[in-house]
């Protein structure tokens, strides 16, 4: 298959196209999952999102 047809999979099943390259969602890279997740939103949601995050690393620290 050509990588133009591939794309035009992913496009139409709305996906990225690492989730049709992988079995398992989970051997998908993490930092890929997380840009997957940041880019199917808008500007302040993305926002909020990364302000989520920071705020959960930084209790995790303090846990661990």
């Amino acid at each position: 298959m050509s990588l133009e047809n591939f794309m035009r999979i992913a496009d139409a099943l709305a996906v990225p196209l690492s989730y049709l390259m992988y079995e398992n969602l989970n051997q998908i890279p993490v930092t890929e999952r997380i840009l997957n997740i940041l880019n199917s939103k808008s500007e302040k949601q993305q926002e909020y999102l990364l302000h989520m995050l920071e705020e959960m690393s930084f209790g995790l620290d303090r846990l661990l």
